[in-house]
């Protein structure tokens, strides 16, 4: 990964690494294509390498069959689904801007606005099909944040366990260096139903533990390393930023493997 890249994902069974980059080191103003790298070979090419739009993020299937990215197209930011064994292009949302999006087993949750209405929340099919329509439920949340004045905005954070989504409305604090209030809320992706979890609250981070982020992470079971292979871990880092490394080791963060 000489060039600019990030947004790395791995397949279920921990054989492949999917990322985005740019083909040309020190050149940070070019494309974002799709990497696919065979972690037993180190074998690297580029998935769809003729679609010529720039990724941003990605969310990978949970058979692996399809990666889900957005990308900036005409003016938009939309959603596609592409094939990861042959490279076709689903373009599933192609209005507005998707800011978010996360993949359930058999749905895609995004969260869309547009110049005539701040972000909502949708559902579709894994392969799109038609439009399921928002949240009613959301509406009597972003209600709330309404009341608390100022513009409101929403924040995606997950699907937990492929049965709910986790996210929360902000109102007023657009800016930067603002507070706002932030309305955390879980959704039953099943029935749709909102269920709001903090009335309000000025605390990004008791609003995150409210939704439950970390807890309720998508948790996979460790692949079978390949023979001979070592965990690279912070040891990694210490040569080239030996003053960073230092800090860091004087951290809880840096104990958080260790047995009690």
């Amino acid at each position: 990964m000489a060039s600019g890249s990030g947004s790395p994902v791995f397949s279920p069974d921990g054989e492949t690494l999917y990322y985005k980059a740019m083909k040309r080191p020190g050149f940070e103003a070019d494309r974002f294509g799709i990497m696919v790298k065979n972690l037993k070979t180190g074998a690297t090419h580029e998935l769809a390498p003729r679609w010529d739009r720039s990724v941003e993020s990605m969310v990978l299937s949970a058979d692996g069959k399809l990666l889900y990215v957005t990308a900036q197209d005409v003016g938009q930011l939309s959603l596609f689904a592409i094939d990861t064994s042959n490279g076709t292009i689903n373009k599933l949302v192609d209005k507005g801007t998707v800011s978010g999006f996360d993949v359930a087993k058999d749905k895609v949750i995004y969260a869309l606005n547009t110049l005539n209405s701040p972000d909502q929340l949708y559902r579709i099919g894994l392969n799109g099909g038609i439009d399921k329509g928002s949240f009613a439920g959301l509406h009597r949340a972003a209600q709330g944040a309404d009341d608390a004045g100022g513009e409101r905005g929403l924040e995606t954070e997950r699907i937990a366990n492929g049965k709910n989504f986790l996210a929360h409305l902000q109102s007023g604090g657009i800016a930067e260096g603002e507070s706002g209030k932030f309305f955390p809320f879980r959704i039953d992706l099943d029935q749709g139903d909102v269920v709001t979890l903090v009335g309000s609250t000025t605390d990004i981070a008791r609003a995150t533990k409210a939704i439950g982020v970390v807890e309720n992470y998508l948790r996979h079971a460790n692949s079978e390393a390949a023979p001979g292979a070592t965990y690279v871990g912070a040891e990694g880092c210490k040569s080239c930023h030996p003053n960073t490394y230092t800090k860091w080791a004087g951290t809880n963060h840096a104990k958080a493997y260790e047995q009690n």
